[in-house]
């Protein structure tokens, strides 16, 4: 894979190179059959897909929290906000929440911290502002 993307990292840096390198490795044949064998016999075990069922529910309950607390503090300024959604953006990166930003910005806001948060963290996050567990 390094070699592969050695020989295309300057098509890659260019944006004309928009494929899977695995797709280009000497055996990606194998590979593929590898990645599909996995798909069937791994991925689809029972507790594979609970946790991932799981994992949608604790994204989006993170996402829909955190932004919902983000609109009204846009939409009501600091002093308006509700009590829940001051407490709740003291939990977000400090600095990231500023006066001003657009619906868009406030989305990039919340979704880029959720994405830096480790599996375990998102985890323990959602039960604690879901009042499934203290800390």
């Amino acid at each position: 894979v390094v070699a592969v993307f050695l020989d295309r990292e300057e098509a890659i840096l260019l944006g004309d190179f928009d494929d899977d390198l695995m797709r280009h490795i000497e055996h990606a044949s194998e590979f593929a059959a590898f990645k599909d064998l996995a798909r069937k016999k791994v991925y689809s075990a029972r507790a594979v897909v609970e946790v991932e069922a799981c994992g949608f529910k604790v994204l989006g309950g993170l996402l829909d929290a955190f932004l919902s607390a983000l609109d009204d503090y846009a939409s009501n300024g600091s002093a308006k906000a509700s009590a829940r959604s001051k407490t709740m953006l003291r939990l977000l990166p400090e600095g990231s929440v500023k006066d001003g930003l657009d619906y868009y910005e406030r989305a990039l806001v919340v979704t880029d911290a959720v994405s830096g948060m480790t599996d375990s963290f998102a985890l323990t996050m959602y039960q604690r502002i879901h009042g499934i567990s203290l800390p």
